[in-house]
């Protein structure tokens, strides 16, 4: 009778063991197949944007195939990637357009025949172009900025216009 009692205890345990074993088995299939995901979807894109990072920041040559296959994934990730790489983009284009509209400026202020002078609020002038030291009888614009008189004292036969002036471009803009 206990050999039998045994033997009937037996199978639900062994059926209870083959079941943890199933479900052990599953569960580390499932987390097999969900780490892969993770590698692929979430750590392989951001490791990317971190190369792209630091490619920009190295100033190298940035492979735009990877960006395009990357584009047609359609992960998130992905598409963070190339929307970083966009914005670096913009960014340099408007910086060379910043840069040419500089020249363009420094090229138009040098070359004018008329004097131009900037002021800080208080009237003080920090930069002036070749024509206004011309005009002032200086040989250079350094010889002016540094030895000449106050430009902004000389410029108004009344003090009070450089106040109105001041004033009018403090409301006005």
């Amino acid at each position: 009778i206990l050999l039998a009692s045994l033997e009937s205890a037996r199978k639900p345990f062994q059926f209870f063991l083959v079941l943890f074993a199933s479900v052990l088995g599953l569960s580390i299939l499932v987390i097999l197949i969900f780490a892969r995901y993770v590698n692929a979807s979430i750590l392989k894109p951001v490791l990317k944007l971190a190369d792209l990072a630091d490619q920009i920041r190295n100033k190298e040559e940035i492979n735009q195939d990877i960006l395009a296959k990357d584009r047609k994934a359609g992960h998130e990730i992905n598409l963070l990637y190339t929307s970083f790489f966009d914005l670096v983009t913009f960014q340099e284009k408007a910086l060379e357009q910043s840069r040419l509209a500089e020249e363009k400026y420094r090229s138009l202020f040098e070359s004018a025949l008329e004097g131009i002078f900037k002021t800080t609020h208080g009237g003080t002038v920090f930069e002036v172009n070749p024509a206004m030291a011309r005009i002032f009888g200086y040989d250079s614009v350094e010889d002016l900025l540094s030895n000449g008189p106050d430009i902004t004292t000389q410029l108004f036969a009344r003090p009070e216009d450089k106040e109105q002036l001041l004033y009018s471009l403090k409301i006005n803009g």
